[in-house]
């Protein structure tokens, strides 16, 4: 993007700053002199000087109806434990494709949708990625291994009770309050088996998988079925690739069925044919020693999101 001769470039996932980069090139010399500096451009100050297409078009079917919402969904939950936000997409999913197990993380940090009418515009915010759903072949063990990457980047080892429960470090508010380590895509949870995360547990080794939520045996050495989105199921954020060790080159053959639409599409013709949706918990896993981590996952909680913000 060039903007008044200087080129502008990376706005990153949200475009809240783009870089500048300025390069200076003198030709004379035999070997071409190059000096290049960069700096970053906040993008709150500026304001659109053109006009949107369609603008009132676009607001009109933003705000188009889907259906009701009877209980509120917030993502924060999703951090805690097992949560109506994360499970309502795990049923999504499921529904979408059949799959012994579904993997699904956040998405946006801490989205909250109110009870109430839904729109099309809270289908976005829900899940704001171009993202198609894979139906893949897994071994039970490959399984274990994506969780234990995502629990090692999510979760915290704790040695006695007053250990944080989650991954912490000072990044929130200039360095002055703590917040999660990592990026909350690659926090991957699973639908369809039972399992417990034991945060006494070094990584690798948190990850306790008992059985199918049905009661089937669940073996590491059988092949299952997931269903998880193109993102991770193309390599992104590692969790198939570093954390299930599969190689980047091994991936396109795992692959059973990749869906015609995307992961919102289905969301949104889920929510058009019922006249009001009711989620609920559907996963079935929990963090132990509960003795430990029910009270560091409140206070973890605190930390995170203060009753101020």
């Amino acid at each position: 993007l060039d903007m008044n001769d200087d080129r502008l470039a990376k706005a990153k996932s949200f475009g809240d700053k783009l870089g500048k980069d300025i390069i200076v090139m003198n030709p004379a010399k035999v070997d071409v002199e190059k000096e290049i500096k960069a700096k970053i451009v906040r993008m709150e100050p500026l304001q659109p000087t053109v006009s949107i297409p369609h603008e009132k078009e676009i607001e009109n079917w933003l705000n188009t109806h889907l259906t009701r919402l009877n209980v509120t969904l917030d993502e924060r939950d999703a951090y805690f434990g097992a949560s109506l936000f994360i499970d309502f997409f795990h049923s999504i999913q499921m529904w979408a494709v059949d799959a012994d197990v579904s993997l699904f993380s956040p998405v946006s940090f801490d989205t909250t949708v109110d009870a109430g009418t839904l729109t099309m515009l809270d289908a976005f915010r829900m899940y704001r990625y171009e993202t198609a759903l894979y139906k893949m072949r897994l071994t039970g063990r490959e399984i274990k291994d994506v969780l234990e990457m995502s629990y090692a980047m999510w979760t915290n080892r704790m040695t006695c009770p007053d250990d944080d429960a989650l991954l912490l470090e000072y990044n929130m508010d200039g360095g002055c309050r703590k917040g999660v380590k990592n990026i909350s895509l690659n926090m991957v949870s699973a639908c369809g088996i039972v399992y417990t995360v034991d945060l006494s547990k070094e990584e690798g080794e948190r990850v306790n998988i008992l059985s199918f939520d049905d009661g089937r045996e669940f073996s590491l050495d059988a092949f299952y079925t997931i269903v998880i989105n193109s993102y991770h199921g193309n390599g992104g954020g590692g969790l198939l690739t570093k954390g299930a060790g599969i190689l980047s080159s091994e991936l396109p053959a795992r692959i059973i069925s990749i869906t015609p639409k995307g992961l919102r599409d289905y969301l949104i013709e889920y929510l058009k044919r019922e006249m009001s949706v009711t989620p609920s918990i559907i996963s079935n896993w929990r963090f132990i020693p509960e003795e430990w981590t029910y009270a560091a996952l409140k206070r973890d909680r605190e930390i995170i999101f203060p009753l101020s913000i």
